[in-house]
Order: structure tokens, then C-alpha cells, then sequence
């Protein structure tokens, strides 16, 4: 199986056992929802003002 290492800040694929010594491994990011904030009402008491 391809796992993802990171070598001198760039990306690369080895089978499982066959990286370089210097490889560190890529871990997987989480699928995770994106974090969604409800936006902020409009001040409603406000007037628009007009010029």
C-alpha cells in the first residue's frame, strides 16, 4: 500500500517499508466538517443613512 511522506518539504509516495530513512510519514487529515458560525443579524434599530 502507498503511504504519503514528506522529504525536504515536498510529498512523496513509497510502499509500505520502502521510504527513505529521512521520510517522515503524512498523516491523514480528518474529514471533518468545516466549522460553520451562523453570520451575525445586521443591527436592525440602525437607520440607513442617506447623503
Amino acid at each position: 500500500m502507498l503511504k504519503s511522506y514528506v522529504i525536504n518539504g515536498k510529498e512523496w509516495q513509497f510502499e509500505e517499508g520502502k521510504q527513505p530513512a529521512d521520510a517522515v510519514e503524512l498523516a491523514e487529515k480528518a474529514q471533518a466538517e468545516p466549522e460553520t458560525k451562523p453570520d451575525k443579524p445586521a443591527n436592525k434599530a440602525r437607520k440607513v443613512a442617506t447623503k
